[in-house]
């Protein structure tokens, strides 16, 4: 009986699995606020309140992220500033590449 358990579990775990597309891409576009960040010695660093949030807007496999300050009225403030950045696929995921 336990390896008809354990082989259940396997083939959920397998299945559950969530694979990011192409397609799926368009979902970065919108606003996005930094709550926490983690770094490669496992230390993490909270971000409790912010001033600003970003920006992101894509357009294939290229975009550009801006900072924007939200104001009490549901306006931003923002600056013309823009940070191009493409999207490149390897080893399975995609990453967002800047060059500054």
């Amino acid at each position: 009986m336990r390896p008809i358990i354990t082989l259940i579990f396997l083939f959920l775990m397998v299945s559950c699995r969530q694979e990011i597309k192409r397609e799926d891409l368009g979902y970065l576009d919108g606003y996005w606020e930094i709550e926490e960040v983690v770094f490669p010695s496992g230390d993490s660093k909270k971000y409790d309140l912010n001033t600003t949030v970003d920006y992101i807007e894509t357009s294939g496999m290229s975009g550009y992220r801006k900072k924007v300050q939200p104001l009490p009225d549901g306006s931003f403030i923002t600056s013309d500033d823009a940070e191009e950045f493409t999207i490149s696929s390897r080893d399975g995921g995609f990453y967002m590449e800047y060059k500054n």
